[in-house]
């Protein structure tokens, strides 16, 4: 009857009695699933600062661009009403794109 107490007051999984998932193994499984969720949501936090990243350069070069376009348009009106000659214009808007530059030294 003694060994009958015994069973009854510890409840053993089928697993355990075998070996399977000791408190060791129990506690290493946690650790590893912890990890491998960690590094998958640093991942995915990775790729979307790379997205962000990316998109925020897009939105400066086309900003950039856009000021390119606004200045030589600037420039092509003067020759269009007469103050400068079409060549006189060519050669304004060539010195100005020359001249722009953006980020770390990147040019038009």
């Amino acid at each position: 009857m003694n060994n009958d107490m015994r069973t009854r007051n510890h409840a053993v999984s089928p697993l355990d009695s075998r070996g399977w998932l000791t408190i060791p193994r129990r506690l290493a499984l946690l650790v590893v699933v912890a990890m491998i969720v960690s590094v998958t949501a640093f991942a995915v936090q990775l790729q979307t600062l790379r997205a962000t990243l990316f998109e925020e350069r897009e939105n400066a070069v086309r900003n950039e661009v856009q000021s390119a376009a606004t200045l030589v348009r600037a420039i092509a009106e003067e020759a269009k009403l007469g103050h400068i000659t079409d060549a006189e214009a060519q050669e304004r808007a060539k010195t100005a794109l020359r001249a722009m530059k953006f980020g770390n030294g990147d040019y038009f």
